[in-house]
């Protein structure tokens, strides 16, 4: 990664106009430097999260697009029921079933003479009856036949799921079908993101003045286009969407599609003890994360406070556990709560409150949160750390955050008309691993 050390540009440099660095508030957006960041810009920490709490977990990407292999189960733990041909079988009695065909995967089915199932629901099914495989007619169609005699092997289809218990064989026995290991490669690009600033004031475009206690320096003007290119930066990796449309400019997929397409949705009516059940059981099945972000709207964080606070003493909250930076978590207003084994990170996100981010009365996130895990995971491919969660960037004429002046007034002229541009260039994407261990929690309509 290059890095623009704030403290590069010594202030006593900067007396002549020729002298002037082009320093931004984006050089502070550097490991070394998050606290300086949110120290000065703590009004910004509301909307700034991916690219300024979670930018942390950056990786550098030596092509425009990035990947990485998900471990997907050798097979699936279990399998839907789609038809059987006894809806009321005999004690003891084999019945045929097919189950669904999207558990068949690259024409590897699951199913092996041997396997034994377990009921695992349906109304009117019998739960907790185990049986066995004893014939495999194709991918989705095998024969189970009861473990024991008195007791009968009944699904329901459409909504009967059969978990995997093992394989049972016999003596001398013969190979079995081998199962296909299910890894999925998943993809991202790295996509620019661009933001000018325009003045043809002289006074304003020579004026250098100080831009932070660590001795950075900066054109007058510049915390505005800053500003709007943090806009940009966090709504793309929060709500972009990929484009494939002609014409148009090529965009990466920002983290909230991501989420609605291949996350764990939860709704609610209220912020209840049931809502933490759910969400609890929901990051369980996925295997979650022990520390989640939960960034949300004011209207889910207000609601969620009050409920802890009417609910469970002080000793259920903890103001300063987060990723190890106590005081970094205060500053930026994360408090904390643990429950069931987990701690969520929370913090009001105001990306979701359309009145205070773009003046409007509401917007289709009112009452909604997302819960992004803290924890890394293992290419499948290669075995590297990947971050569940993050950035990936392209360096810009060795940089990773490009920033030139052009125009009349430039420290170096670039052209007669008397006016001064700086412009900020970043090539970045999102890149999100296991995005079944994110959610959405959101009030249902």
């Amino acid at each position: 990664m290059a890095v623009t050390n704030p403290t590069a540009t010594n202030p006593t440099a900067v007396a002549q106009s020729a002298d002037r660095g082009l320093v931004s508030t984006l050089d502070l957006i550097t490991p070394n430097f998050y606290e300086k960041y949110v120290d000065k810009y703590s009004w910004w920490n509301d909307y700034y999260m991916i690219t300024t709490t979670l930018a942390g977990k950056e990786t550098f990407s030596p092509n425009q697009e990035f990947s990485h292999v998900e471990p997907a189960n050798r097979r699936a733990p279990y399998v839907l029921v789609d038809t059987t041909s006894a809806a009321d079988p005999s004690a003891g009695a084999a019945v045929t079933i097919t189950i669904t065909s999207s558990f068949v995967w690259n024409n590897a089915s699951p199913l092996r003479v041997g396997e034994i199932v377990e009921i695992a629901n349906g109304t009117g099914a019998a739960i907790g009856v185990q049986g066995q495989i004893t014939a495999v007619n194709s991918d989705t169609e095998c024969v189970i036949k009861p473990l024991k005699s008195t007791e009968a092997f009944k699904v329901i289809a459409d909504s009967t799921n059969l978990l995997f218990r093992g394989r049972a064989v016999g003596a001398a026995s013969d190979i079995g079908a081998s199962l296909q290991r299910r890894d999925v490669t998943i993809t991202g690009l790295c996509t620019e993101i661009r933001e000018d600033y325009t003045t043809d004031d002289r006074a304003l475009a020579e004026r250098v003045f100080p831009e932070n206690s660590v001795g950075a320096y900066s054109y007058r003007g510049i915390q505005t286009a800053d500003m709007r290119f943090m806009d940009a930066r966090e709504s793309k990796h929060m709500f972009g969407t990929k484009s494939n449309n002609s014409g148009v400019s090529e965009t990466s997929e920002g983290l909230i599609p991501q989420i609605i397409a291949g996350g764990i949705a939860v709704t609610y009516s209220t912020i209840d003890a049931t809502l933490i059940d759910d969400i609890a059981k929901g990051l369980d099945k996925e295997v979650g994360a022990k520390e989640y972000h939960w960034l949300m709207d004011t209207n889910q964080f207000i609601a969620v406070q009050n409920y802890i606070k009417g609910n469970y003493d002080n000793g259920a909250i903890i103001y300063g556990s987060f990723g190890g930076n106590a005081d970094l978590a205060v500053k930026q207003g994360f408090n904390s709560y643990s429950i069931h084994n987990r701690t969520f990170h929370m913090k009001k996100y105001m990306g979701f409150n359309a009145g205070a981010q773009y003046g409007v009365a509401s917007s289709k996130w009112d009452d909604n949160g997302i819960l992004i895990p803290m924890d890394t995971q293992r290419d499948a491919a290669n075995g590297e750390a990947v971050n569940s969660f993050g950035i990936r960037y392209q360096l810009y004429n060795g940089k990773r955050f490009y920033k030139f002046d052009t125009g009349g007034l430039a420290k170096t002229p670039t052209s007669g008309k008397m006016e001064l541009t700086i412009s900020q260039i970043a090539k970045e994407g999102l890149q999100v691993f296991g995005v079944n261990r994110f959610a959405r929690v959101y009030k249902s309509s």
